[in-house]
């Protein structure tokens, strides 16, 4: 399975105030999470949480997860497989301090899936 990273604006945006050492380590850290994810999903699913689920069209289980990258920096991602090309790829979405887990991963996940009609928190 391949492996593609890609990034958000508002990601790029919050990653640009962490310093150079800060960033290669944050780069580090998500090319692991990317890793296990294809190579060990549930060890993946046990470093990764969702704080609040979402249902889309009432068919499909949200994708967004958020990651620990250190002490108090905290990554939400979006995870999707397509079999076609066999590839995963992970979207970075927003990168935070860790405060207020659940607020950063409602607002992102209502800017994420904001194009589907019927989203539902449960």
């Amino acid at each position: 399975m391949n492996l593609i990273i890609e990034t958000s604006e508002l990601f790029e945006k919050s990653f640009r105030r962490f310093s150079k050492k800060e960033q290669e380590e944050i780069l580090k850290t998500i090319e692991y999470y990317g890793e296990l994810f294809v190579t060990n999903r549930k060890e993946f699913l046990k470093n990764a949480h969702q704080p609040v689920f979402f249902k889309i069209n009432d068919e499909f289980d949200s994708s967004l997860y958020y990651l620990k990258l250190k002490k108090e920096s905290r990554l939400i991602v979006s995870v999707d497989e397509d079999p076609i090309f066999e590839s995963v790829i992970i979207t970075l979405l927003k990168i935070f301090k860790n405060k207020d887990i659940e607020k950063n991963f409602k607002s992102v996940a209502e800017s994420f899936y904001q194009k589907f009609s019927n989203v539902k928190q449960i």
